[in-house]
């Protein structure tokens, strides 16, 4: 899998004083919050898509969650596309199951889902 190399902005200047008279501690502590929430997500995204293992390096490199969801969400499609699917052929002379293109299937479903989600980000 790739990872992006889109950075989310650092929390150092997510949080720079905007005002000399601002608390250095009050600071310290959105900054702290707004990282944590940031890894959360990071981690319940690889966690729903199956693969907790890139978490850390998402993390390590500021992918944006907006990138991580997409890269996810990209190896997700691809590992659907790439399935096996078997059939079973019937015997001569037992009635046979209507042929199904289970290619577009698929593909009808990738699109559905990737567009669903797209929904439910925005």
């Amino acid at each position: 899998m790739t990872i992006a190399t889109q950075q989310a902005p650092s929390t150092a200047t997510a949080v720079a004083p905007q005002d000399p008279g601002l608390d250095p501690e009050q600071l310290r502590a959105e900054a702290v919050a707004q990282e944590r929430a940031y890894q959360k997500e990071v981690r319940e995204l690889c966690r729903l898509a199956g693969n907790t293992q890139l978490a850390d390096a998402f993390i390590d490199r500021r992918v944006s969650v907006e990138q991580v969801r997409s890269s996810l969400l990209e190896e997700r499609a691809k590992a659907d596309e790439a399935a096996q699917v078997t059939a079973t052929i019937e015997a001569p002379g037992q009635t046979a199951a209507p042929d199904i293109d289970l290619r577009a299937v698929y593909a009808q479903r990738n699109r559905y889902h990737r567009a669903a989600v797209a929904g439910a980000g925005a």
